[in-house]
């Protein structure tokens, strides 16, 4: 068998050459390849972060949120009797909002269908087995306080709904006469009165706010 000349061997060793080079070129393409599949990543992981952030801080002020625990005072006034009525309890608690029988709602809602503005004093309402409208609020033990009719101290008495906000404000921030029952939970540490009694009373806020956790006070 004859042995291949110093032409062949020397043509062969070009392909090898040639070959060890496009396979070197190869591995360098499929490193530059990876390189930026890895950059691509590292920049949706940046971004994803960005917009995760951006989302919870809009979020911030949609509140209260699931990760909220408020505390609002409250209570409800009849001009008729001019006595503040004793509070309620929850009867259930399916979504966060309930009292414990000490003039005080705990807004901690574990369902995001009523977080932010869907967050309304209805939902508290509801929980304890009463129900508010524009012209009459039904109790828990089956009364009804009423507006047609109602005088008090010779005036027309009114339902209506008012916010303090904050333990320590001298005067109600906001009056409502209608679509009471949508009113909002707004911040923790704020007060809300349920009254019937003519517009423009003097109602002060509800004794309550004494029960509100020290620390929230203190803020």
């Amino acid at each position: 068998m004859d042995k291949p000349s110093w032409f062949d061997r020397t043509r062969s060793g070009g392909d090898l050459v040639r070959r060890a080079a496009n396979t070197g070129g190869h591995a360098a393409t499929l490193d530059r390849g990876t390189r930026q599949f890895r950059a691509l990543v590292t920049v949706l992981v940046i971004v994803g972060s960005m917009l995760v952030g951006y989302a919870w801080a809009e979020r911030q002020y949609e509140y209260p949120t699931l990760f909220d625990s408020w505390q609002n005072a409250y209570a409800v006034f009849d001009c008729q009797s001019e006595a503040w009525l004793e509070p309620f309890d929850s009867t259930n608690n399916p979504n966060g909002i309930r009292t414990r029988n000490d003039g005080v709602i705990y807004i901690e809602p574990t369902d995001e269908s009523i977080t932010g503005d869907n967050a309304h004093l209805h939902v508290f309402l509801d929980n304890v087995g009463a129900s508010l409208s524009d012209d009459a609020f039904a109790l828990p033990d089956g009364t009804t306080l009423a507006e047609e009719g109602t005088f008090c101290r010779g005036e027309e008495a009114v339902l209506q709904v008012l916010r303090w906000d904050s333990p320590t404000a001298e005067s109600p921030s906001e009056v409502r006469v209608d679509e009471l029952a949508d009113t909002k939970f707004l911040a923790d540490r704020q007060a809300l009165v349920i009254a019937l009694a003519p517009v423009g009373s003097i109602i002060p806020p509800p004794s309550s706010i004494s029960n509100l956790a020290p620390e929230r006070l203190a803020q």
